[in-house]
C-alpha cells in the first residue's frame, strides 16, 4: 500500500516542479521581451532625437527668388481716351487709345521706346463737322525713368514726342481734327511683373498734346502688357 502512495505523491512533486519550471521560463522570456521593447524604444528616441537637433541647425533655406528679365521688349497698351480740349472746328469726347512700342532696358531705371500712338475721338453735336469722328496715328519716340522700384513692382514716368497724322484730313473744307504736327506726351505708370519673368502688366495715366489740331489735349488710360525678350 505504501508503494503506490509514494509513487503518487512522487508524480505530484514532479508536476508541480516542472509547472514551476515553466513558469520562471515564461517570466524571463517575458522580462526578455520586456528589455527588448525597451531597448527599440530608446534606440527610435536617440535616433528621433539626434535627426531633430541636426533639422534645427541647418539653416532655413531661402526662396530662391531670379531678378525680372531686362533688355529688349515690346509693350501693347488699350484703354480710354477722353479729349480734354479741340481743335477749333471739331467737337470731339471720348474714344480709343491704342499703342504699341519696342523698348530697350538701358538700365534697371531708364528705358527706350519707339512705337505709335493710335488715338480714335467720337464727335459730337448736331451739324456734320461736329458728328464727325477723328483719328490720330502718332509715331513716337519715348523715354522713361524709374521713379520706384522693388523687385517686381515699378513706377514709371515718361515723356516724348512724335507727329501725327490725321483722319479726315478736311470735310466739307474744313479741317476738323486739325493738320498733321509736332504731339507731346507724358505719363505715369505702375508695372508689375510677374512670376513668369519675362511678362509684365501694368496701367498708364497720361496726355497728349496735339501741335497740328491746336494743341488739342487728349487724356488716355492704358492698361498695357509687356513681354521681355
Amino acid at each position: 500500500m505504501g508503494g503506490p502512495r509514494f509513487l503518487a505523491i512522487d508524480v505530484l512533486k514532479k508536476d508541480n516542479l516542472e509547472s514551476g519550471m515553466r513558469m520562471k521560463t515564461e517570466r524571463e522570456i517575458l522580462k526578455l521581451k520586456v528589455a527588448i521593447g525597451i531597448n527599440v524604444i530608446v534606440a527610435l528616441a536617440l535616433t528621433l532625437s539626434t535627426s531633430a537637433v541636426s533639422f534645427a541647425q541647418k539653416p532655413a533655406r531661402k526662396a530662391k527668388i531670379k531678378p525680372v528679365e531686362r533688355g529688349l521688349f515690346s509693350e501693347v497698351n488699350i484703354g480710354f481716351t477722353q479729349m480734354v480740349t479741340n481743335p477749333k472746328e471739331g467737337n470731339f469726347s471720348s474714344g480709343v487709345g491704342v499703342s504699341t512700342y519696342l523698348g530697350y532696358d538701358v538700365s534697371p531705371y531708364f528705358s527706350l521706346l519707339v512705337g505709335a500712338d493710335v488715338i480714335s475721338s467720337s464727335g459730337q453735336g448736331e451739324t456734320l463737322l461736329e458728328q464727325s469722328d477723328g483719328l490720330w496715328l502718332i509715331p513716337t519716340v519715348q523715354m522713361q525713368l524709374a521713379l520706384v522700384t522693388t523687385l517686381r513692382h515699378f513706377i514709371w514716368a515718361r515723356a516724348g514726342a512724335g507727329w501725327s497724322f490725321v483722319e479726315p484730313s478736311e470735310i466739307e473744307g474744313v479741317k476738323v481734327a486739325g493738320e498733321p504736327g509736332v504731339t507731346v506726351g507724358a505719363s505715369m505708370s505702375y508695372e508689375y511683373h510677374t512670376r513668369l519673368r519675362r511678362f509684365a502688366i501694368g496701367a498708364r495715366l497720361g496726355a497728349i498734346a496735339l501741335g497740328g489740331a491746336d494743341w488739342a489735349v487728349a487724356v488716355q488710360a492704358l492698361p498695357y502688357l509687356r513681354y521681355t525678350f
